[in-house]
């Protein structure tokens, strides 16, 4: 679990950890296969990622995955909450090798999120943890629809932006103070269960436009997107 810039120090490390370097055994295990060009953001419109491979190693906590004999290292979920990291690099570059090397992704913002404003004033760039959309985005450049399918099942955006409870002015830190949040966040990392499935807590956000690929004749995309239920923090009364 990383916050606010944070996420800028983990994915920095992570891409290099990931690296493949010739001779040397890779740091971390893959949780999935697909072609190396969904990876390093360079695959044509057409790409296929084809049907990914899950394999379950001999690991010494096999609950939880952690080490593998051979002495690989597995990530089971990576939770990005209020993310002051670049948009477009997580969409295009990070978020397929994510969940290339991640069991899976989790994404907490707030588009109200105040210091992620003012980051994004000054870096003149769009930031993660401030954009609750499903990602990656249907334009992204990077990936074809299949490829965009692929990496929207493995992570799920969570728009925290109608939260009010233990909220700050700055809208920024209150991921570990927030009631709602953090009994997400603990089902999530002792359960692994993904958005979908914590129906209980979190609804899927419908759709609001036409998707570029449906107005092509092909089936909408896995929607990503999720809201906690409750009453926005904006309604005064009923």
């Amino acid at each position: 679990l990383v916050h606010s810039l944070g996420a800028e120090v983990f994915m920095q490390g992570f891409d290099l950890a990931t690296t493949p370097v010739e001779g040397k055994t890779p740091l971390f295990r893959q949780h999935r296969r697909f072609p190396a060009s969904a990876v390093s953001g360079t695959a044509s419109a057409t790409g296929d990622l084809g049907t990914p491979t899950e394999t379950r190693p001999t690991s010494y906590r096999s609950s939880q995955g952690i080490l593998e004999a051979s002495g690989r290292l597995t990530v089971g979920n990576v939770i990005l909450a209020n993310a002051d990291y670049g948009l477009q690099d997580f969409s295009e570059i990070m978020a397929p090798k994510l969940v290339q090397y991640s069991n899976h992704v989790t994404c907490v913002c707030d588009r109200d999120d105040g210091a992620l404003f003012w980051s994004e004033t000054l870096r003149r760039v769009t930031t993660l943890g401030r954009t609750p959309e499903a990602l990656p985005p249907e334009d992204c450049p990077a990936m074809s629809a299949k490829q965009i399918e692929f990496c929207r099942r493995h992570i799920d955006v969570i728009d925290a932006s109608s939260m009010d409870q233990n909220v700050h002015a700055i809208r920024h830190g209150y991921f570990s103070l927030n009631t709602q949040i953090v009994t997400d966040l603990a089902e999530l990392m002792t359960r692994n269960h993904p958005a979908r499935q914590r129906s209980h807590r979190l609804v899927r956000v419908p759709r609001t436009t036409l998707s570029r690929f449906q107005a092509a004749g092909v089936p909408p995309l896995y929607h990503n997107l999720f809201s906690f239920r409750g009453v926005p923090g904006h309604l005064a009364e009923l």
